[in-house]
């Protein structure tokens, strides 16, 4: 069955339109005894918060440092890991830089 956004659903559809819902990028709202396929509204982060969260990413990778210095990474391992922690201050850098 195809669905759209505003649609009513009822009971006995229920289950197929979530699973449409799931598809497209919708969820069901439950408006009384209604229920209407609705858009879902992308949360956007603030440039201090995306800022936040890669900090912590690489904050949490610091380990690794110690690990590849203690001989537990090979040089090729640890490259792939510095350029991961490479590309994560760049991305600060843009989002500081706006």
């Amino acid at each position: 069955m195809n669905f759209k956004i505003g649609q009513k659903v009822s009971l006995k559809d229920y289950t197929d339109a979530a699973l449409w819902c799931n598809l497209n990028d919708a969820h069901i709202e439950q408006k009384g005894e209604d229920y209407t396929i609705t858009k879902n509204i992308p949360y956007i982060l603030s440039e201090q918060d995306q800022i936040a969260i890669l900090q912590s990413e690489l904050s949490s990778m610091d380990y690794k440092g110690q690990k590849y210095i203690d001989g537990e990474y090979t040089n090729d391992e640890w490259d792939v890991i510095k350029s991961e922690r490479q590309s994560l201050r760049q991305k600060i850098r843009d989002l500081q830089s706006k």
